[in-house]
């Protein structure tokens, strides 16, 4: 092999890389802007400042623009007292040293999108940063349609959003990280189908909807809402003529294919 191009995810590429003596390129899904204030977070530590309550702000320092986080919004790995090390820690510990012996890393974005921060980031990093994204611009029509045809998901889909008017339809889709609780996922659901607004609502293969799905609405295009567990065909949906609108967790992959 002439490279190793890796997920973050998969740190112990680096030790190959090496053996074999080529180089390693790191493959970022987010944002510049999000891995430069992760990495503000942790070299400023500013949530660790005495006495800040929960319902307090403070400014994220060192970044192009001044933005403001409350304890309540950041995630648990750093809330957490620093004596408290987690595997996902251990993990992340990882992640920064094998980034370090990285040849370069590339970004799934593109400069005009956020400039001062591919700029900001560029400076920040030892290895080498490039853009070359959204890759989602250069997805293929072919491979697209031999998607559709692997999963039994998406000709129901597809079917199901002929039937409806041009921009009428909401497609909900919280992606393949984020998590809520099963109560969250019913409130969501009886406020979609009081809402009499047609919806794709693509749950989890492992999402647990036996307590509280509307009964008949899993997989049946004959109903308002359609309720799809596993893969859909995202952009084909986005792009359908039928979509209107996309409730999203803003994810960085998902507001670029948006």
């Amino acid at each position: 092999p002439d490279c190793i191009f890796y997920d973050m995810y998969f740190p112990w590429t680096v030790d190959i890389a090496d053996e074999l003596h080529i180089p390693r390129i790191l493959y970022n899904l987010s944002a510049y802007m999000c891995y430069s204030i992760m990495h503000n977070l942790k070299v400023y530590r500013p949530h660790k400042q005495p006495n800040l309550d929960e319902s307090q702000s403070f400014v994220v320092p060192g970044l192009p623009d001044e933005i403001k986080f409350k304890l309540s919004q950041l995630t648990d790995d750093l809330r957490k007292p620093d004596d408290q090390k987690t595997v996902f820690d251990e993990l992340l510990e990882q992640v920064g040293d094998s980034e370090e012996r990285s040849y370069g890393i590339v970004h799934d974005t593109f400069y005009e999108l956020e400039p001062a921060y591919v700029d900001y980031y560029q400076k920040l990093k030892k290895p080498k940063c490039w853009h070359f994204g959204p890759l989602s611009h250069f997805a293929s029509k072919i491979r697209s349609k031999e998607l559709i045809s692997e999963h039994n998901n998406n000709e129901i889909v597809i079917d199901w959003l002929n039937a409806q008017k041009p921009k009428s339809v909401l497609y909900v889709s919280f992606g393949s990280m984020a998590r809520f609780p099963e109560s969250q996922l019913n409130e969501i659901a009886q406020a979609l189908d009081a809402s009499n607004v047609p919806f794709i609502f693509v749950l989890r293969p492992n999402e647990e909807t036996a307590s509280w799905l509307p009964v008949g609405n899993l997989e049946d295009k004959t109903k308002k809402g359609l309720y799809i567990k596993g893969w859909v065909p995202q952009l084909t949906i986005m792009e359908h003529s039928a979509t209107g609108g996309f409730m999203t967790h803003c994810g960085t992959n998902s507001i670029l294919e948006a």
